[in-house]
């Protein structure tokens, strides 16, 4: 067979034209040969492989063993389709269920902090109404002494009469004021 390939390839070249085969050297000839061979070689391999892809295909336990391939992949896609939708419908559960907490624990501070502010704000009142009714000052006169170029000022102790929700009852107690040394030069 390789001679014969040989001889088409001379062939070729002979009838190429007479110009061409005067100027083609031996070496130039030897390419198109190796050139002509290869290029041979793959049409045949390439037959080769056809012819059996065509016998795998037309033979019986080969198509089964193909079909039964083909349903096994289609049976695991289907399987991880499954796998993934129920992943994720359990995760948008727990998802859901996170935020139903969520907004569960946001109203019950909501509530506590509104129940604190109210309470606040009615301790407030009631401090302030206390102070109004509770507290009472009594102060004496205020007493001015000269001493040089300051002045000084005294105040008379004051008493602090309250009344007491502990005990229910009116408490007197005594309480110290003294504002002192202002300096100021004497104008007289």
């Amino acid at each position: 067979m390789e001679n014969q390939d040989v001889m088409e390839i001379q062939g070729i070249i002979e009838n190429q034209g007479g110009m061409e085969n005067q100027s083609m050297s031996r070496k130039e000839k030897r390419k198109a040969v190796k050139k002509q061979k290869r290029k041979q070689q793959r049409t045949v391999a390439a037959l080769r492989r056809r012819e059996e892809e065509e016998a795998l295909l037309n033979d019986p336990e080969e198509q089964e063993r193909l079909r039964l391939m083909e349903e096994e992949e289609a049976e695991r896609n289907e399987r991880e389709i499954r796998m993934w939708e129920e992943r994720d419908r359990v995760w948008l559960e727990e998802a859901a269920e996170r935020k139903r907490r969520e907004e569960a624990e946001e109203d019950e501070r909501r509530k506590i902090l509104e129940e604190l502010i109210k309470k606040e704000t009615v301790d407030k009142e009631n401090e302030l109404n206390d102070d109004d009714d509770d507290w009472e000052y009594e102060e004496g006169p205020a007493e001015i002494i000269w001493q040089g170029n300051e002045i000084i000022v005294k105040k008379k102790r004051a008493f602090a009469h309250f009344w007491s929700p502990i005990s229910s009852q009116m408490m007197n107690h005594e309480v110290g004021i003294q504002v002192s040394a202002i300096n100021q030069p004497k104008n007289q």
